[in-house]
């Protein structure tokens, strides 16, 4: 993943699990801005999961939560 100047969250890669944040599961081999997010400050992504906080304090989670690292109540895949 990657964070541009004006908060905008580009992802890429292995997308099996939704951890891009595209709402599918598909490989992309290159950047594509994830949707739907905006004024972010900070990003952080695992390998079956993701995460961008934005300026306001909320945070935003996909992709596997199979150990509920989203922070959810439910173990299932989840999208943005």
């Amino acid at each position: 993943m990657a964070l541009s100047a004006q908060g905008e969250v580009f992802s890429w890669g292995g997308g099996q699990l939704g951890q891009l944040g595209h709402g599918d599961c598909i490989r992309q081999s290159s950047p594509i801005q994830v949707a739907n997010l905006s004024d972010i400050v900070q990003i952080s992504c695992g390998k079956r999961h993701s995460a961008a906080l934005a300026a306001s304090g909320l945070l935003f989670t996909w992709g596997s939560n199979e150990y509920g690292q989203l922070g959810r109540n439910s173990n299932a895949l989840l999208g943005l």
